[in-house]
């Protein structure tokens, strides 16, 4: 063979050993969704000292919940599920990383707590791991349901203070207090990049209009009024 040939012959599989090379290093998704915990704008933190919209001082301890059905909905109406049911914990926030079909979006669709099917399953039916399973230790046996969000902490009446006077725990459930939020988003979705969603959670106005130091406790059936007002705070919160 001519030695032309020859450097054409290498050059050529070279040329294909840094194509597969690239081909092996592109990530197989082109999505990837996360929740975005702020407080006033800032980055939320467990055990750290926040000022409510009600001048008293708390801190979280505990901040997990079910996120469901979220979605991107397409310029034509179509959906594409992101997740079907996350138990998200706010102080070690997961990202997904998915592969959906190319195009334009314009909203994203999703859900605080489980809706009624959801609820309704048996824990027992699930692989270890799984959110909707025994081993996350949300289910409420005595209502055969689960719990949507546990919101734990410290709170004091004085924002200058060092010590907590008190303690709040809400632990969200019962098919009534379930929520879907559509939001406004232009996305456009290309394998030729990654895109990054974040749903914003302003964990502050959770608190908006409610004395954590007096109403500092509900199970959902106990003061359901107080559980109702926080899962409403905090659809409103999410975006």
């Amino acid at each position: 063979m001519p030695k032309l040939h020859w450097v054409l012959l290498i050059f050529s599989v070279a040329i294909m050993g840094i194509t597969a090379c690239d081909r092996t290093n592109e990530p197989d998704y082109n999505l990837t969704f996360k929740v975005n915990p702020l407080v006033n704008g800032q980055a939320f933190k467990l055990s750290t000292d926040y000022i409510s919209p009600e001048g008293q001082r708390f801190k979280y301890e505990k901040f997990t919940f079910y996120l469901s059905k979220v979605k991107l909905i397409g310029t034509d109406g179509s959906e594409q599920q992101i997740s079907e049911v996350m138990w998200y914990n706010l102080g070690n926030p997961e990202t997904i990383k998915i592969k959906i079909p190319e195009g334009e979006y314009t909203a994203l669709q999703f859900s605080i707590g489980l809706d009624s099917t959801m609820n309704a399953s048996d824990p027992s039916t699930f692989s270890e791991g799984h959110p909707l399973s025994y081993s996350q230790n949300n289910y409420w046996t005595w209502a055969s349901k689960y719990i949507f969000a546990k919101l734990e902490g410290r709170s004091d009446s004085n924002p200058s203070g060092t010590t907590y006077e008190s303690a709040f725990s809400y632990h969200l459930g019962l098919d009534t207090l379930y929520r879907e939020k559509t939001v406004s988003r232009n996305i456009t979705i290309s394998n030729s990049k990654v895109e990054n969603v974040a749903l914003i959670v302003q964990v502050d106005k959770i608190f908006e209009g409610i004395d954590i130091i007096t109403d500092k406790q509900t199970h959902s059936t106990s003061n359901f009024e107080l559980a109702e007002q926080i899962m409403n705070n905090f659809i409103d919160a999410t975006e």
